[in-house]
């Protein structure tokens, strides 16, 4: 049995990700609507904050200074030139999000291009591709992220049976967004006292038989039709 608490059904599609460093010029952000390419952003090292207010149609976003501007920058950059999209940052955090609901919208997705650098050592990220999109008729929960890995490949119990849910970030607020994760359902799930029950598969395991047809036995016949070698059913 785990806690939840019932959220909005209707989702908006989203990445986060972590400014770890100063990031180089030329590094490229960019934007895929499935295999289809939307658009880039890049970063200029010698571009500041306050410059980037009156350059906010270039596509470049600060790549110097603190971690928390650069992500704002990046924020302010694709508020101003993806009309689809919306953007904050928390501290060195960058939350990208689609602007309207809806599942089909999980299909965006991010590339990093840092041509000859690893951006791993620039930019912390847990998944490429947007998540947490969902319609009017999908159901959302919020749990506490320590109940997170009791969700991994397990059914929830809902009201029309049992089903896999999908695990996604929660950023429905700006604040104590660590601290949960969000739980999507075709279903909605079934209650006892604000939780829910989660199972775990269970794959039975059958052993091999053999089924002999009946014969008549003459006591005056020896026979040895039964004794094959390894017969089995596999």
């Amino acid at each position: 049995m785990v806690d939840v608490d019932k959220l909005d059904n209707n989702g908006k599609s989203a990445i986060i990700f972590e400014i770890l460093n100063q990031l180089p010029s030329s590094v490229a952000i960019e934007i895929y609507d499935g295999v289809n390419y939307v658009d880039s952003i890049f970063s200029d090292i010698n571009l500041t904050l306050n410059e980037l207010t009156s350059k906010l149609n270039e596509n470049y976003f600060c790549g110097s200074g603190l971690k928390s501007t650069i992500a704002k920058s990046i924020s302010m950059i694709i508020n101003n030139n993806f009309y689809n999209l919306e953007s904050y940052n928390i501290d060195n955090f960058v939350i990208i999000k689609s602007k309207f609901y809806g599942k089909s919208f999980d299909k965006l997705n991010v590339k990093f291009n840092f041509q000859l650098y690893n951006y791993e050592n620039y930019i912390k990220i847990n998944n490429l591709n947007f998540s947490g999109g969902s319609d009017s008729d999908n159901f959302r929960y919020r749990i506490n992220v320590d109940d997170s890995v009791k969700f991994i490949d397990r059914y929830v119990e809902t009201i029309n049976g049992y089903e896999i849910p999908e695990i996604c970030d929660y950023l429905e607020t700006t604040k104590n967004f660590k601290n949960y994760k969000t739980v999507i359902l075709k279903n909605e799930a079934k209650y006892y006292n604000a939780k829910i029950r989660i199972y775990n598969k269970f794959k039975p395991t059958y052993g091999n038989f053999v089924i002999f047809p009946v014969k008549d036995f003459d006591c005056g016949i020896v026979t040895n039709s039964y004794n094959v070698i390894n017969e089995s059913i596999t």
